[in-house]
C-alpha cells in the first residue's frame, strides 16, 4: 500500500482560515481532491472535511469520514481534536434521527470538556444537551443546560455562542406560551449574532423568530422575516437552515391560506431534509403537508403524512415533541 502524500503546511492554513470564516464550501472545494488516506493522515483535514460536509447536507459523507477519522484521532492528534471529533459525530448521529446515540455522545463531550476546562466546546455541547432534553419535553431540565451554556460562552465572550443559547431559550419559552420572555431572548440572539458576524446564527434566529410573529398575528412580518433568513441561509449554502426557514414560509402560506405556496415551500423543505438526512426537519415538515393534505380534501394522504412524521419522531425517542409540533402547527395555520 503506498504511504499517503504528505500534506503541506500551507493546505491546513489555507483550510483553518475557510472554516473560521465559516466558507464551508470553499473547504468542501479544497479539500475533495485531496486523497482519503491524506485525510486520514492529516485527520485536521479530515476533520475539517467531514464538518463542512456536513454544513452544506452532505450528512451521510460527513458520518463516513468521520467515524473513519475515530482512530486515526485517538492515535495522534491532539486532544482538541478527540473531543471535536466525538462532538461531530454526535451532531451526525442526531441529525440521523439516532438520539439516544448523539445525547450519549455529548455526555462525554461534557465530561472530557469539563476536564480540559475547554469552555468553547462545553458552551456548544450543553447548548446540543438542551436541545435532546427539549424534544424529550424536560423542560426544567433543557432550560437550565441552556443557561449553563449561555454562562460558558459569556466567560469566553464567545458572541455566536452565546446567541444559541439565548436563541434555544427563546424557542423554549415561545412552546411554553410566554412571548414575551421569548422575544426578549430573540433580540438578545439577533444582537449576539450580528456582533459576532455570524450569518447562519442570524437565519436561524429570524426562521424561529417568524413563527413567533405568526403566533402573534403578524403573518406578513412573519413571512418577511422568514424570507430574510431564506436568502441569508442560502447566501452561504447552509441546506439545514434552508430546509428549516423553507418550512416556516410553508406553515406562514397555510395560516394565509395560500395553498399553492405552501406546497411549494413544504415539499422543497422534505426535500432538503431527505437529502441531508435531517430527521426532525423531515418529521416537523410533514406535519404541514398532513394540514396541507387535510386543506385539499385528501385524508388518506394526510393519514400517511400523519403516519410518518409519528414514526420518525418515536425512532427519535422524541414522541413529546411531535405531540407539541402536531398541535403547534395546527394551531398556527388557523386562520
Amino acid at each position: 500500500m503506498d504511504a499517503a502524500p504528505p500534506v503541506s503546511a500551507e493546505l491546513l492554513e489555507r483550510v483553518r482560515a475557510l472554516a473560521a470564516a465559516g466558507d464551508y464550501p470553499g473547504v468542501v472545494r479544497l479539500l475533495e481532491p485531496v486523497p482519503r488516506s491524506a485525510l486520514l493522515t492529516e485527520p485536521e483535514l479530515g476533520y475539517h472535511l467531514a464538518y463542512a460536509w456536513r454544513r452544506v447536507g452532505r450528512t451521510a459523507d460527513a458520518l463516513a469520514l468521520t467515524e473513519a477519522l475515530s482512530r486515526p484521532v485517538r492515535r495522534g492528534a491532539s486532544a482538541w481534536l478527540i473531543r471535536r471529533r466525538l462532538n461531530l459525530e454526535a451532531m451526525l448521529r442526531f441529525d440521523h434521527g439516532d438520539v439516544p446515540s448523539a445525547e450519549q455522545l455529548w455526555a462525554e463531550v461534557v465530561e472530557h470538556a469539563s476536564v480540559a476546562d475547554d469552555q468553547q466546546l462545553l458552551a456548544a455541547a450543553f447548548n446540543n444537551l438542551g436541545i435532546v432534553l427539549t424534544l424529550q419535553d424536560r423542560i426544567d431540565a433543557a432550560l437550565a443546560v441552556y443557561n449553563r451554556a449561555l454562562l460558558a460562552s459569556r466567560r469566553l465572550g464567545d458572541r455566536r455562542l452565546m446567541a444559541q443559547a439565548h436563541q434555544n431559550i427563546a424557542i423554549v419559552y415561545r412552546e411554553l406560551g410566554r412571548p414575551e420572555e421569548a422575544s426578549t431572548h430573540f433580540e438578545q440572539a439577533l444582537s449576539e449574532a450580528r456582533r459576532a458576524g455570524s450569518e447562519d446564527v442570524r437565519g436561524r434566529v429570524e426562521e424561529e423568530r417568524a413563527l413567533l410573529m405568526l403566533e402573534s398575528g403578524d403573518a406578513p412580518l412573519a413571512a418577511a422575516t422568514a424570507r430574510r433568513a431564506l436568502d441569508r441561509l442560502e447566501a452561504i449554502a447552509d441546506l439545514h437552515g434552508q430546509g428549516e426557514a423553507l418550512r416556516v414560509l410553508g406553515i406562514v402560506a397555510l395560516h394565509e391560506q395560500r395553498s399553492s405556496d405552501a406546497r411549494g415551500y413544504l415539499e422543497r423543505a422534505l426535500a432538503l431534509a431527505l437529502q441531508g438526512h435531517n430527521a426532525l426537519l423531515e418529521a416537523e415538515t410533514r406535519e404541514g403537508l398532513a394540514v396541507l393534505a387535510d386543506r385539499e380534501g385528501s385524508p388518506a394522504t394526510a393519514a400517511r403524512e400523519r403516519r410518518r412524521a409519528t414514526a420518525r419522531f418515536a425512532a427519535m425517542r422524541a414522541q413529546p415533541w411531535g405531540v407539541r409540533i402536531r398541535a403547534r402547527t395546527a394551531a398556527l395555520t388557523e386562520r
